[in-house]
């Protein structure tokens, strides 16, 4: 966000701009309520979510797709992200890898909880440490 509203203010330098953020599921009705202008949702727009809009604004959101989890199939999948923290005794993973993890799709063996059934080594003592996924909001976190 602060790289945006730095590139905007180049060309409206008196703009400013209040961040809050909670969340996508309250993006739109900051929206129709007037608490927000612009509302980045980490999902598509949910119909009653749409229908809600129509009903205060008289007009339908405008939605701009930045980033999408599905290549031909639009509201297949959400976009994903891995991300590690340089703490992380992990130092790499494939596609493949973090696949088996998550494995959540249909067709996938059960999901790997153990670094050492992936092929990985950790950094440090422990040869075969767990994988634990731990869910806040709309993020899920492996460790």
């Amino acid at each position: 966000m602060k790289s945006w509203e730095e590139g905007f203010a180049k060309y409206q330098p008196d703009v400013k701009f209040e961040d809050d953020m909670y969340g996508t599921a309250s993006a739109m009705g900051a929206l129709y309520t007037g608490k927000g202008d612009i509302a980045i949702l980490g999902q598509e727009i949910y119909p009653f979510e749409t229908v809600a809009f129509q009903q205060v604004k008289h007009y339908p959101p405008l939605g701009i797709e930045i980033a999408t989890g599905s290549v031909d199939v639009r509201n297949f999948d959400f976009a994903i992200g891995v991300f590690a923290n340089k703490t992380n005794p992990l130092s790499q993973m494939t596609l493949d890898q973090i696949d088996k993890v998550f494995a959540w799709h249909e067709g996938a063996n059960p999901p790997l909880r153990n670094v050492g059934r992936l092929g990985l080594k950790a950094h440090g003592g422990q040869a075969h440490p767990p994988l634990w996924l731990v869910r806040v909001g709309c993020f899920l976190y492996f460790r």
